[in-house]
């Protein structure tokens, strides 16, 4: 509901996902659940690369803070494999399995989980494959990374 309410105010959005987010390690959910519903959230309440940037040091203080541990590499890497199959499921649903297998390639070499959900969200608002194509072209000439 907050991210239908926040739609058109990032500021509001930030200060709920921060909120929401705390509030996940105030409740004294396993690190395992915290993740999980943070996902989640992350997902939901999508921000804009610098509100992103500052909610992450912001988290990143904040678990410094309470001494929380820290996400693993294996861990981020887990992360960027389901933000990668995510997409090409994505994509795989809305153009019946007839994603070009170039496009299955740049997906697979991403790097970037905020791409990657832009990508996401990219897919459902296609039209088409080229209209698809394109965005990500756009995205990846922004970011070659």
């Amino acid at each position: 509901m907050k991210t239908k309410a926040t739609k058109d105010n990032p500021q509001e959005r930030y200060t709920w996902k921060w909120t929401i987010t705390r509030a996940l390690y105030e409740k004294g959910f396993s690190t395992t659940d915290i993740l999980s519903l943070y996902r989640l959230v992350d997902w939901l309440m999508m921000l804009a690369d610098d509100l992103t940037n500052q909610f992450t040091q912001h988290l990143i203080a904040y678990e410094e803070e309470k001494k929380m541990p820290y996400v693993t590499s294996a861990e981020r890497i887990g992360m960027l494999n389901e933000a990668r199959e995510m997409v090409l499921e994505a994509l795989d649903t809305k153009f019946s399995n007839n994603v070009p297998a170039d496009i299955r390639q740049v997906i697979k070499d991403l790097n970037n989980r905020l791409m990657l959900r832009k990508l996401h969200k990219s897919t459902i608002q296609s039209k088409d494959i080229d209209d698809f194509r394109k965005t990500l072209e756009e995205l990846t000439a922004e970011d070659p990374a």
